[in-house]
Order: structure tokens, then C-alpha cells, then sequence
């Protein structure tokens, strides 16, 4: 009764021994009500009783835990939309291992999946303003592994489209445009780990590079908050270079 779960406990017969209220309240009944009665007396749809009976008899006979999500049709959100629940079915054993009954577990996770459903939209938002800027951007965390970075990033710095998914090391960066000569001479693992070390510093930084078909790369560089990582921007400005000269 003190727990925030549903729960209920049924016989090898499919019927109610016990339950808590809350799993009572969820199927608008009471305790006193279930006790006795089968799938069939709680759920009015037949189809989907039929079908609730149908995985409790797999989960007895296989005797393993299932657990799904599924939409109440029961109860609505504010909004109108059915609220979501994770239902867990599971054997009941006794000190021997015999199964002698089943158990019923269900979690209200609506709040839960509407905030997912939240984090998703942002998150689209997020990328669709990122897509559309006119400079690279790149994020990075405070193990300089790469969170995201923008087509335009790829497209400046003349990267291979898939080389570097989210996760790489920003190592693995400078090691590409090493080993291109993108840095000029030298021994490319050392210019690799003089950039890195710059870069644990977690320090604001602007400079200009030129690549070495001549594009003029304006660079700017800013750390997140407690030095969590770091956000940087790359913008062309080989003509307005020219134009200066």
C-alpha cells in the first residue's frame, strides 16, 4: 500500500487474489472488487482482455519476466492524449521454485515520455538552427569529445562527411589535418598534442588559419560553464580577406 507501483497478485486461474489501491483506482474499481475476478471482468473490450490473458499465460508457461509499454485507454493527459504506463508481468514462486501465481507491476511514465517527447522537439529545434547557420559549429565536452557539429564544420574544413560521428576525440581532428598538412612541416603527432594541450586549457580563443588552398578560416572559441567543455565557431572570410589587401 506504501509503494508508487500498481501492483496485484494473481492465481494460476487468472483470478485476483490482492492488490494495492492504487492498481485498484487505475482500473476504477477497488480492492474488494478484483479480488476473484479475471482479466475478462476488468477490462470490457474483449479483444484486448483476450490478449492480456494471452501474455499472462506465456509468462506462466515460460516462466520469464515481460515487460512493455502501452497507452491506458482509461485515462486521458490534459491535453486529451492517453496517458502511458510500463507494465510488468512476472511468475510468482515459492521457497521450492514452483510458480504459483502471477504478479502485475504498472508505472505511470506519461510525465516521463512527455518529457521525452519535450527533449526530442528541442533537440530538432537544436539541429535545424545549427543546419542553418552560415558558420561550423562544433561543441565539445570536457573530455574533448565531440557533442555535435554542423555541416557547414564539415564543409569549411573539408572533412569527410561520416568520419567523425559524435563521440570522437577532438585528437582525432587535428591527427586528420596532420597527416594532411594542414599544419605544414613537421611531426604530425607532436602538432597533435600541442593542440590538445591549448585546448585542455578551456581558455576564449580567436585566431585566423589558412588552409592550404588558400582559405582564411576565422576561428573563435568559447568554454561552457565550470569548464564542461567548449563551443567554437568557424566562419570564410577568404574574401573579405581579399578585399582588405
Amino acid at each position: 500500500e506504501n509503494v508508487l507501483i500498481m501492483l496485484a497478485l494473481k492465481g494460476l486461474d487468472g483470478r485476483f487474489l490482492s492488490a494495492n489501491s492504487i492498481f485498484a483506482e487505475w482500473h476504477q474499481t477497488t480492492v474488494d472488487n478484483l479480488i476473484g475476478k479475471t482479466v475478462h471482468d476488468l477490462i470490457p473490450n474483449k479483444e484486448r482482455a483476450d490478449e492480456v490473458a494471452e501474455l499472462e499465460r506465456k509468462v506462466i508457461e515460460s516462466g520469464e519476466i515481460v515487460i512493455l509499454e502501452a497507452e491506458s485507454v482509461l485515462h486521458k493527459t490534459k491535453e486529451g492524449r492517453p496517458t502511458i504506463y510500463r507494465l510488468m508481468k512476472f511468475p510468482v514462486r515459492d521457497r521450492e521454485g514452483t510458480i504459483m501465481g502471477l504478479g502485475t507491476a504498472m508505472t505511470d511514465i506519461t510525465e516521463q515520455k512527455e518529457a521525452e517527447r519535450e527533449l526530442a522537439h528541442q533537440k530538432a529545434i537544436l539541429e535545424t538552427t545549427l543546419e542553418t547557420m552560415d558558420q561550423g559549429i562544433t561543441m565539445f565536452d570536457e573530455k574533448l569529445n565531440v557533442i555535435t557539429a554542423n555541416s557547414k564544420f564539415i564543409e569549411l574544413l573539408k572533412f569527410p562527411k561520416d568520419r567523425f560521428p559524435p563521440g570522437t576525440n577532438l585528437s582525432e581532428f587535428f591527427r586528420y589535418n596532420a597527416e594532411r598538412g594542414e599544419y605544414g612541416p613537421g611531426d604530425a603527432e607532436q602538432q597533435v598534442q600541442e593542440r590538445i594541450e591549448l585546448a585542455r586549457k578551456f581558455e576564449p580563443h580567436h585566431f585566423e588559419r589558412t588552409r592550404p588552398d588558400g582559405t582564411v578560416i576565422d576561428i573563435r572559441g568559447n568554454p561552457l560553464p565550470d569548464r564542461s567543455g567548449f563551443v567554437t565557431t568557424y566562419s570564410d572570410v577568404t574574401q573579405q580577406k581579399r578585399a582588405e589587401r
